[in-house]
Order: C-alpha cells, then structure tokens, then sequence
C-alpha cells in the first residue's frame, strides 16, 4: 500500500531540492557578451567571472521567480503532508492528508510550468535576438526536471490515494460493522431465562443473519 506513497514522496523531495538549486543558481542561460563569456539566473548575471545583482525590476523575471518560489512551497507542504500520512490515524485521516500532499504536488507542476513556459517565451523572443551566441544552461534544464519530479510524485500520489479508498475504507467499514454485531451479540443474556427461551433464539438468528449479510 505504500509503495505509492514512498515513490511519490520521493519524488517531490528530488523534485524540491531541484527547485532550489535551480531557483538559487545562476545558469538559466549562457551567452557572450562584447566577446565576454556570461551567464545569468533569476536573482543574479555573471560577467568574466563577476557576478552582479539583477537589479531591474523586468516583469517575467518577477513572474517566473514568483512561480518558482509558490511551486517549492507547494512542494513542501505536499512532503509534510505526505510524510503525516504515514502516523498511525485512521483510514478517513489517512486518505485527507494523502489527498491533500497529491494536490500540492499538483499544483507546484503547475507553478514551475508557468514559470519555465514564461521564461522560456521571453527568452527566445527578446533575449536571444539580443545575444546572437547564446544557450539554456544546467539551472533551466534542473527546472524542467523538477517540474517531471512534482508530476510524477502527484500521480503516485493520486494511485495511493485510490488504493485507499478501494481497499481501506471498505475495509473499515466493514470491521466497524462486525465489531458493532460483536457487541450486540455480548449483550444478549449468557443464561436465558426458560421462559424467554424463544425470544433469545430469535435474537439470536436474526443476528447471524446480518453477519452473513456482511
């Protein structure tokens, strides 16, 4: 049963650690500027081994780091919900938090989609008619991965969540129900009075009757 939910919590941890590296570091793209080999992130460009702050306010940029920074939080929330699935709670609390970190999952893909799509639109309309000598580097390519890693880590997660609600929860329902006849049936007088001989064996008949309904 928890195959699943290992795999997809493994995959968003590789997926959340690749949004940090990615957000973090300044490789998105590589070119040549006045013969000088540059590159640049989302926070900072690097020039002859100089690296200065990006201090314009550019929309995508504010898009796409916005988007990468919603999507890693997502991520987390998804892990902390995903490793509290694992306590001991009952088939109901176990199913919300596993339903709940597969959303999150989700919806961190669909931040670093947005991201990656924006930056990458900008990129080769604007910025790559400006360098002619330019390229995505190692930071950019780490974000598309880790977009794959989210995907994958809510897919799993959807699988276990169906696992659950096909196997547990039945399952619980049905002992919640035995234990509740099995009760009923501890209730019935051990040494019946003679006089109410038939009433207890009527009792008695219709409670086997709904266990073998069950």
């Amino acid at each position: 049963m928890y195959s699943f939910m290992g795999g997809g919590l493994f995959c968003a941890i590789v997926g959340n650690i690749l949004l940090v590296v990615s957000t973090a570091t300044d490789y998105w793209m590589q070119y040549r500027l006045s013969g000088n080999y540059a590159h640049q992130g989302l926070w900072r460009y690097c020039v002859s081994n100089k690296c200065y702050m990006q201090t314009d306010s550019i929309a995508y940029w504010n898009a796409t780091r916005a988007f990468m920074i919603l999507s890693g939080m997502s991520c987390f929330a998804g892990i902390i919900a995903g490793i509290m699935s694992f306590a001991h709670f009952s088939s109901f609390e176990r199913f919300n938090r596993s339903f709940a970190a597969g959303v999150m999952f989700f919806v961190s893909t669909f931040f670093v989609l947005l991201g990656m799509a924006i930056y990458t639109g900008v990129t080769i309309n604007f910025l790559g008619r400006r360098f002619g000598d330019w390229r995505f580097s190692w930071s950019y390519i780490l974000g598309w991965v880790a977009m794959l890693m989210t995907f994958f880590a809510g897919n799993a997660l959807e699988k276990h969540v169906k696992y659950i609600v096909g196997k547990d929860v039945i399952w619980e329902i049905f002992f919640t129900a035995e234990n509740n006849t099995s009760k009923s049936i501890r209730k019935l007088p051990l040494r019946p009075d003679l006089s109410n001989l038939s009433d207890d064996l009527a009792k008695c008949h219709i409670l086997e009757h709904q266990q073998d309904d069950l």
